[in-house]
């Protein structure tokens, strides 16, 4: 039978062994962890840079269209009146009939 001395000195080896093992679970799921943020981070960028990219994409494109519609007005002035008329008075239509 072991005596108390070799049960303490067992019992403190295994607690060294417990906390290395804990050390080594800590490093491991924290360079886990880093790495998964990391990818995270670089996922959140490409995302951003594309949102960005479309932001602009889209803001060229409305810049596009707007001076299309400006020029259109201004080569058919009576056209546009006309248009703009004709319009006005379905909407009124649409709403006295409520």
């Amino acid at each position: 039978m072991a005596t108390n001395k070799e049960l303490e000195a067992e019992l403190a080896q295994a607690r060294r062994d417990i906390d290395a093992l804990a050390s080594l679970a800590a490093e491991r799921t924290g360079a886990r962890v880093n790495g998964i943020a990391h990818g995270i981070e670089a996922a959140i960028g490409d995302l951003s840079a594309e949102a960005r990219q479309a932001f602009d994409s889209a803001r060229s494109e409305g810049a596009r269209a707007r001076q299309k519609v400006e020029e259109e007005v201004r080569s058919h002035p009576f056209a546009t009146a006309g248009i703009a008329f004709g319009l006005g008075a379905l909407l009124m239509l649409l709403l006295s009939r409520r």
